[in-house]
């Protein structure tokens, strides 16, 4: 298996998860999502200086001027006024915003 950065990665599953959800989780709701990304991310094999969901929650802290003391996913919550369907939307845009900034835009495939 080819060795793979942790941002590589992420960057080719999120656009199939976006798409197919069903194939990762059920039911599909935005809990499921949201525990999904995390234990995902968690899992993947982050270099020195990168600390997966901390590094997110930091970064997305700073880009939409809160705090980072709370998990990323929060915040998307937060943010959405805890309306479920738009914290789906602006989870995946999150996320895709920070591969993006990382060099890692999701691909298309």
């Amino acid at each position: 298996m080819e060795n793979k950065h942790a941002y590589e990665i992420l960057a080719e599953v999120v656009p199939h998860m976006k798409e197919r959800p069903g194939m990762y989780f059920h039911p599909v709701n935005f809990n499921n999502l949201r525990l999904y990304m995390e234990g995902f991310i968690t899992g993947l094999a982050w270099g020195p200086g990168e600390e997966g969901n901390r590094e997110i929650s930091r970064w997305l802290g700073k880009k939409v001027q809160r705090g980072s003391n709370v998990i990323w996913t929060a915040h998307v919550l937060a943010l959405a006024n805890d309306d479920e369907q738009k914290a789906w939307d602006l989870l995946f845009h999150y996320l895709e915003e920070f591969l993006k900034e990382k060099g890692n835009p999701p691909s298309k495939e």
